[in-house]
């Protein structure tokens, strides 16, 4: 029963740890920006980190100006697999653009364009998700082009999300214990069976 009860912690442990490198690493690290806006009508300011809080009603949102740039550095580097952008509807801005490009770095000195891209204020919320397939990165930025069209949008973004690759090792491990849990258990019903 010993035996039994230690495969099934460490495969819980193990189940754990798997979500957890999974997730949104964006969260656990810290936002930077160019600039953060301060609103007079609810008293907040739009400041980097809301940006990855997690929360996809608060923002980042540039001082009163059309371009900028958010910057991430996560807690680590990772091997990432999928980036997500996004930004949340409003009726007042319908129309309303944003051009982006989008880099990732080791170092924050050498920076390697992902892609770019523009956000579209639509009736509908909107989200960019590029997927870079296992490039190792710790820091992302994310630039809004300037831009002199009258419908052009203050810079801003709701949230990124930074999801890695999931570590083979671990999934590896957890279905080891998995299958080491079942043949023990097998093992001991066996042995109770025999001595009936």
């Amino acid at each position: 029963m010993m035996k039994i009860a230690r495969y099934i912690i460490i495969s819980v442990l193990l189940l754990g740890s798997q979500r957890a490198y999974a997730g949104n690493v964006a969260i656990d690290g810290i936002a930077t920006a160019s600039s953060e806006y301060y609103d007079p009508i609810t008293g907040i300011y739009k400041t980097a980190s809301l940006a990855i809080d997690g929360d996809p009603l608060t923002n980042w949102s540039a001082d009163g100006i059309s371009y900028g740039w958010l910057k991430i550095e996560l807690n680590n580097s990772y091997l990432i697999s999928t980036i997500v952008l996004k930004s949340l509807h409003l009726p007042v801005y319908y129309g309303h653009t944003m051009d982006y490009n989008l880099y990732s770095s080791l170092d924050d000195i050498d920076w390697d364009l992902i892609g770019s891209g523009t956000i579209i204020d639509t009736p509908q919320d909107w989200f960019d998700m590029w997927h870079v397939n296992g490039k190792n990165m710790r820091y992302i930025k994310y630039e809004v082009i300037p831009n002199h069209n009258p419908t052009a949008h203050w810079a801003h973004l709701y949230e990124i999300e930074v999801y890695p690759v999931p570590e083979p090792s671990t999934c590896f491990l957890f279905g080891f214990s998995l299958l080491g849990a079942g043949l023990i258990k097998r093992r001991a019903s066996t042995c109770r069976s025999s001595k009936v």
